[in-house]
């Protein structure tokens, strides 16, 4: 099912006090979602990691919000 969110581009990443926030997508356990997901790697305050991105074109962007997240 594609979810309607909101997200925000990686250059304007919270930086929460237990470290970077990187998104709803790493923590949702929905199985039945479709929207445009994908791991990449990606460079976040000097620590590179693999997230879970929605991509928008050819941009990465972090979920802050989503209609379908299921902790």
């Amino acid at each position: 099912m594609n979810y309607r969110y909101k997200s925000t581009r990686l250059d304007h990443v919270l930086v929460t006090p237990v470290g970077p926030f990187c998104g709803l997508c790493e923590m949702c356990k929905s199985m039945d979602c479709t929207n445009n997901v994908e791991n990449r790697k990606v460079c976040i305050m000097g620590s590179v990691r693999d997230i879970r991105l929605i991509i928008r074109g050819d941009e990465p962007s972090v979920v802050i919000f989503c209609e379908g997240f299921v902790a």
